[in-house]
């Protein structure tokens, strides 16, 4: 009895494992992501409807319900759809893996035009005490204004940005500190006290925006995405003719604050993928995206 019982289960155990394979790649097809939200492509699914039948039909033809040519024809047949549907998997998943190159590629370009959009705006803020809500105003800004920039003479002497070691007796005194009680004062230089006692000078000039912005040595040591253009600075990089939506305005409390954001974010129906850069609700100049 016990050995009728196992050649019976070893005759249908390799249809009965397909079809829960088949069953569970069609669930899988069926339900989002858990943390993504995301669906399976219709490929997947199919595919997994084509290793269902397939187990279905190779159980057909143990209980001899078809025919050993019918069983040969839809396995064929199965098997051309099955081998369709995966080449289409493959090439829709290099479509995914290409479209979320595209859209790295994209939010990066746009958290440059977004950064810029800042930078400008907190000088503009320092010299007028609020934001603007005007390329225009921006633009003009930036070719025909002029702000404070600080030069420091003899920096240039401390590549580690301050003098090492400690402050002598002779700088202490002139900081008023005492050399017993005051030791631990001793101890490193910071820079209002390298002010005080002449190691560094600072002298204030007025320059071009442009130029205490865009077009100075340590700007253009830093990395980019593309070099900026004062006439491309209301649209959104790599769009065909998309502006940023900017806003400024005043709290209650008189704080300025202003918000530049993508108005046609990459997904529409994802509204986490909208980026935009400070608020209208609290005094804030970083992006979204958790920029510094």
């Amino acid at each position: 009895m016990l050995e009728k019982f196992g050649l019976i289960a070893k005759k249908f155990l390799f249809p009965v494992i397909i079809i829960i394979a088949g069953l569970l790649v069609v669930i899988k097809g069926v339900s989002a992501d858990a943390e993504t939200n995301i669906m399976q492509t219709n490929g997947f699914l199919f595919g997994g409807l084509a290793i269902l039948l397939m187990g279905i039909i190779i159980l057909l033809y143990i209980l001899e319900i078809i025919n050993r040519t019918v069983h040969l024809v839809l396995m064929a047949v199965l098997f051309c759809s099955t081998l369709g549907l995966g080449i289409m998997t493959i090439n829709s998943v290099n479509d995914t893996i290409a479209e979320m190159d595209l859209k790295e590629k994209t939010d990066n370009f746009i958290k440059q035009g977004l950064s810029d959009i800042r930078d400008i705006q907190v000088e503009y803020k320092k010299k007028y005490g609020i934001y603007t809500s005007s390329f225009s105003v921006l633009k003009n800004f930036l070719l025909k204004d002029s702000i404070m920039d600080i030069l420091r003479s003899n920096g240039d002497d401390y590549p580690n940005g301050m003098p090492d070691g400690r402050v002598s007796m002779e700088h202490g005194v002139l900081l008023g500190y005492d050399p017993i009680r005051d030791d631990a004062l001793y101890e490193s230089y910071d820079e209002s006290e390298a002010l005080k006692v002449g190691i560094f000078i600072n002298d204030t000039i007025w320059r071009g925006v442009m130029g205490v912005i865009f077009d100075n040595e340590t700007a253009l040591k830093k990395e980019r995405r593309f070099m900026f253009e004062v006439n491309n600075l209301s649209n959104v990089p790599l769009s065909d003719s998309s502006k940023f939506l900017m806003f400024a305005d005043t709290l209650d409390g008189g704080t300025p604050v202003f918000l530049v954001k993508n108005p046609y974010p990459y997904d529409p129906f994802n509204t986490k993928d909208t980026l935009m850069m400070g608020s209208m609700t609290e005094s804030k100049n970083t992006g979204n995206w958790g920029e510094n």
